[in-house]
């Protein structure tokens, strides 16, 4: 006789937590992509991504956000980032002239 073995519990559907977004991954490697490379471009993809995963995983509750809100903080980073160098170099540029 063969002794028989408990069977295993097979793991649930989505047993690994929920899957993310499309536009979740999209807004992330794009909120990445912006400090290295298209700076204006990449910020504004990866805030579109993002808002557009936060969508998406309201109404479909078997969906995350979690990299769709991360790209979207990058985006927000690299828009406070861009707003300070833009201030930077008007403010350069006016003591410039007024030091002429």
């Amino acid at each position: 006789m063969a002794a028989s073995s408990p069977q295993q519990p097979q793991p649930a559907a989505g047993a690994n937590g929920p899957r993310q977004t499309t536009s979740g991954i999209v807004s992330l490697v794009f909120g990445i992509l912006q400090f290295v490379a298209l700076p204006l471009i990449a910020t504004i993809v990866a805030l579109v991504a993002g808002y557009r995963s936060r969508n998406d995983a309201a109404a479909n509750p078997a969906l995350s956000d979690d990299l769709g809100k991360v790209g979207r903080i990058l985006g927000w980073i690299g828009v406070v980032i861009a707003l300070v160098v833009l201030g930077l170099g008007l403010l350069v540029g006016v003591v410039g002239v007024a030091m002429m």
